[in-house]
């Protein structure tokens, strides 16, 4: 189910879209990928949009069981002196399917799903590493929609903290900038805090709403895609770039939004807490790379799926 409101969790989980019988990842968004994220549809909302290269190990493992040793084709009988000592024994080719097949539990919904993954997560997988430049882009593009959701959420949580989320009608008014309802402008960074805040409410307040309706946040769904590649590049090898000029920046002069409400708010000297946030929000511009993808991802996609 989707986080409570007042917490600002961001996009809606792979499960609440999943039962709003929705697709989970959007494959018409990344058109080069579309293959990968058709076939990973169930994964996808099984793991919560998240992506485990762990999860198809077994898989590999028995298919690689089953199948003869490199360079060692299958004869039958009469063609068994042509295939001298290099032929894999009957006996071990038997083992091999039992071991692969024969003694395996009905598949569950999640097998199921891998089963159905598998072929296209190899493929692409490959193609990645070996740096085919549509898939590149597209998975860049992917990383640049996470970053700006990831600073997204870094705002509203820390306003929230601030217990300006939304900020009190008298605090707009002081600012003299009008807000209204359609004002979803929040990356305007010139902005007082307190319209900066309004503004972040404003695009909650939309995005909930239409999660809300019967088809569902298209953007959301967006970003739940745009995380699944990412955690896809991540786990097949792809060396992501790190965070841009332009998000450092927007992180720096929140910061500094932060400091200044934090002085000029009529209470004296900072509280230690709220000076803390601004600090938070300054370092982060340097925490945040692709070494510490997992607990980037954690922003944008909340964990509610199953270990696969």
């Amino acid at each position: 189910a989707r986080a409570p409101a007042e917490h600002g969790r961001g996009p809606a989980t792979a499960e609440a879209v999943h039962e709003q019988g929705e697709e989970v990842v959007l494959h018409r968004v990344f058109p080069p990928l579309a293959p990968l994220l058709e076939a990973s549809q169930d994964y996808a909302n099984l793991s919560g949009c998240r992506f485990r290269g762990s999860s198809f190990d077994r898989l590999r493992r028995d298919a690689h069981a089953a199948e003869p040793e490199s360079g060692q084709a299958q004869h039958s009988d009469g063609d068994a002196g042509a295939a001298g000592a290099t032929s894999v024994p009957p006996q071990r080719r038997a083992e091999a399917r039992r071991s692969a097949h024969l003694y395996r539990p009905p598949p569950t919904p999640r097998e199921d799903a891998k089963v159905r993954a598998m072929p296209k997560v190899l493929d692409f997988a490959t193609r990645l590493r070996k740096g085919d430049p549509d898939l590149k882009d597209e998975v860049e593009k992917a990383f640049r929609i996470v970053m700006d959701e990831s600073v997204r959420n870094s705002m509203l949580t820390t306003c929230q903290a601030l217990n300006i989320f939304p900020p009190q009608e008298s605090m707009l008014l002081a600012t003299e900038v009008e807000v209204p309802a359609d004002d979803f402008a929040y990356q305007d960074l010139h902005a007082p805090l307190p319209v900066i805040s309004q503004r972040l409410y404003n695009d909650k307040q939309r995005r909930d709403k239409e999660a809300a309706d019967a088809e569902g946040c298209a953007e959301e769904r967006r970003i739940l895609t745009a995380a699944f590649l990412v955690d896809f590049a991540s786990e097949v090898g792809f060396r992501l770039p790190p965070m841009s000029d332009g998000h450092k920046t927007m992180l720096e002069d929140f910061a500094t939004s932060v400091a200044d409400w934090n002085k000029s708010s009529g209470q004296g000297d900072a509280d230690p807490e709220e000076d803390e946030q601004s600090k938070s929000l300054a370092m982060r511009r340097n925490d945040w790379s692709s070494s510490s993808l997992a607990d980037l991802l954690q922003q944008v996609v909340p964990k509610d799926g199953m270990c696969l």
